[in-house]
């Protein structure tokens, strides 16, 4: 047990420079471990428990040991006061009972359109019924019929309606709307049983409903001219993809969108907002590349990064700036300012410094599908970009254009499907836990929607953006519509594949939790001691997988089946593989074995040791190849050879037996002896 700790602490300091990526980790297992307690705990235990967690951390810090444990426990810590902290700043009341036909009256901070000509209404409240102003709700949600009416965000408006307390979680570990209502300030819900009626009010709205009262006329303006240009289907996609607006689109393609695992392409996240970036990114770098003067003199690099920064805040702001919207882009953020300044954009302190950061602002998040799945597929496309550094293509002279535009073709076809696949591959947990569905060919159909998205409709929805002052987004919007109606029928073909889709059984929190583990595991550190054999923590992820089993029958799902027989079948070959030596000696022993025609390695002798040689390299590594080298060379060079002398060693006149066991020995390390 002394020597295991001791490796483990070994190979814990050599990761050194990683142990900041375990951060984020440990902040969130201290919010998850907040939402865990029962009962609400005093303000003065969170406060405590951090300033504990501080003192451990500076009375170890004099060990890299020591160091690593008391920074878990100040991450911990932090997480679980911050979660604290945020639950008593967004503290506001909310209803205890329903209440029936009152009038609410209040400004409006959203009017959303739903599906079967229904609205929803977000109001700030101002008075509620007769309720006293310390037991009013800050916010109060609506739903109603179009025909009662219309508001604009900033509107002072009174409707009767009839709300409802928070609803609690339909299943044990379910979706808890009461808390994402609770971080919201969102006090109750209910139907309105009358028509929005305008106020008139001395007070005038605040100045954040404003500013999004104009970002919401901007809105409603490029909504009109979307629609203008693609009636139909094509409109309503289009509207979702540059403005967030998805309530048009019709159920049929939502669901085929979802079977076919398309569906993440409708909510504007980080794919749509790296694509924007990107664009905007390359198209200021090679314009300002197209003037020498600005080129050789200047940073068009950093230049191109600040206004690919500036077009991701006003895509946010034209989107609505929903959740998932905003986590994107305090992600593409950081990876621009790191090009501001100078340092490498993707990288996984830039990822862990994003988690950490939205964390910390809204610990809640950690519950959130989306913000798990963002960042599960970040971390495994970044994880697989640090694993394959860039790598030096072969020299192209010779090589006619035609062939080096298949090799490029070849190569991006192969980049885009296996990122697909780790992407696929990362977020399928989150997606079985959470909404119990598995696409088994997302990764097909993400390869082929992919390019329409990155290639077409995206780089056309930005020049309609900017084509729209100018009057002339009708050309961009119908290349636009060309890339959606290819995309829907891609999602159509594929989702009426059998077999597309299935009903998964919910699986444990704690599987998800084995699960999560063994891909941080795997994907944080670097060395190879995140590849020891099982029983070890990477294991965890199979182990988890094992957990997906029905509650009635017990038996595994075929996924965790073959998770299960993968398994075990690694841990066979591990322990029934035959040790190194015992594959390369036996051919050293033939080598030594065969017959020469005089004391001095024949050529066929010399080239089985060159034969060996090079398998002790590619099987022992380059570190070892040197060593046995040196090994074979250094003793000659420091006795130093005649003018008559053999480079390998004395000849037959030197009285020596032969040359050819000194050379065996030298490469093989292996005593002396004619007899070996």
């Amino acid at each position: 047990m002394a020597r295991a700790l001791a490796a483990a602490a070994r190979s814990l300091e050599a990761e050194a420079d990683r142990w900041s990526l375990w951060i984020p980790v440990l902040f969130a297992c201290g919010v998850l471990g907040y939402f865990a307690l029962a009962n609400e705990l005093d303000p003065i235990l969170a406060v405590s428990l951090l300033i504990a967690a501080l003192g451990l951390a500076l009375a170890t810090r004099g060990t890299a040991l020591g160091l690593a444990i008391g920074g878990a426990a100040l991450a911990f810590a932090g997480g679980f006061a911050d979660a604290k902290l945020r639950t008593e700043m967004t503290r506001a009341p909310v209803l205890a009972k329903e209440l029936h036909n009152v009038t609410v009256k209040g400004f409006v901070e959203a009017f959303e359109r739903r599906e079967k000509r229904r609205v929803r209404i977000t109001l700030r409240v101002i008075s509620l019924g007769a309720l006293a102003l310390e037991a009013t709700p800050y916010r109060v949600r609506v739903s109603l019929s179009e025909k009662a009416g219309k508001a604009a965000t900033g509107d002072a408006v009174a409707v009767k309606a009839t709300l409802r307390p928070l609803p609690e979680p339909v299943m044990p570990n379910g979706f808890d709307f009461g808390r994402t209502a609770w971080f919201a300030r969102l006090g109750g819900t209910g139907y309105a049983t009358g028509a929005i009626e305008p106020l008139t009010l001395d007070q005038v709205e605040p100045l954040d409903l404003r500013l999004w009262a104009a970002i919401d006329r901007v809105r409603d303006e490029i909504n009109v001219r979307i629609h203008a240009a693609l009636p139909g289907e094509r409109g309503e996609i289009a509207a979702a993809l540059i403005t967030g607006e998805r309530a048009g689109i019709s159920d049929e393609v939502n669901q085929a969108m979802r079977n076919s695992g398309l569906f993440h392409i409708l909510s504007i996240s980080g794919l749509h907002m790296v694509i924007m970036a990107g664009t905007v990114f390359w198209l200021v770098r090679a314009l300002l590349a197209l003037v020498p003067a600005l080129a050789l003199s200047f940073p068009i690099r950093k230049w191109a990064a600040a206004c690919a920064l500036a077009a991701v805040l006003g895509y946010l702001l034209l989107s609505g700036a929903s959740v998932p919207a905003v986590r994107s882009w305090v992600m593409m953020s950081i990876v621009l300012l790191a090009v501001l300044l100078d340092r490498p954009a993707l990288t996984m302190r830039n990822v862990a410094l994003a988690a950490l950061l939205i964390l910390v602002c809204e610990p809640e998040t950690v519950f959130d599908p989306s913000f798990q799945m963002s960042f599960a597929a970040v971390i495994g496309l970044v994880a697989l970009f640090e694993s394959r550094p860039g790598r030096s293509e072969a020299s192209a002279a010779g090589v006619s254009l035609f062939w080096r535009l298949v090799h490029k073709l070849r190569a991006i076809i192969a980049g885009d499907a296996l990122s697909t696949l780790v992407a696929t591959v990362a977020v399928s947990p989150f997606a079985v836990y959470h909404f119990h569905r598995a696409s088994y060919y997302g990764v097909f159909t993400n390869l082929l929607a992919l390019p329409l998205v990155s290639l077409i409709i995206m780089p056309m929805a930005l020049a309609a953006l900017v084509a729209m002052p100018f009057g002339l987004e009708a050309w961009p919007l119908q290349a636009m519509g060309v890339g959606i109606d290819l995309l829907v029928d891609v999602g159509k073909w594929v989702a009426s594949w059998p077999g597309a889709v299935s009903v998964l059984p919910a699986i444990p929190a704690h599987a998800l939790a084995l699960m999560v583990l063994g891909g941080l595991w795997l994907c944080l550190w670097r060395t190879r001691w995140r590849f020891p054999r099982p029983p070890s923590p990477i294991t965890a992820s199979t182990t988890g997988c094992s957990q997906m089993t029905t509650s009635a029958t017990r038996r595994p799902l075929p996924s965790a089946r073959l998770s299960i027989a993968t398994c075990f079948a690694a841990s066979a070959w591990s322990r029934a593989r035959p040790s190194r030596s015992s594959v390369i000696r036996p051919r050293w022993k033939r080598t030594a074995a065969a017959p020469t025609s005089s004391s001095f390695p024949s050529p066929s002798a010399r080239d089985a040791a060159r034969r060996g040689s090079s398998s002790i390299g590619r099987c022992c590594g380059r570190k070892a190849r040197t060593r046995l080298h040196r090994r074979a060379v250094d003793p000659q060079r420091k006795r130093g050879r005649g003018a008559g002398e053999s480079p390998l060693g004395a000849g037959p006149a030197d009285g020596e037996a032969s040359a050819w066991p000194k050379l065996r020995a030298g490469l093989c390390a292996r005593p002396r002896g004619a007899g070996r």
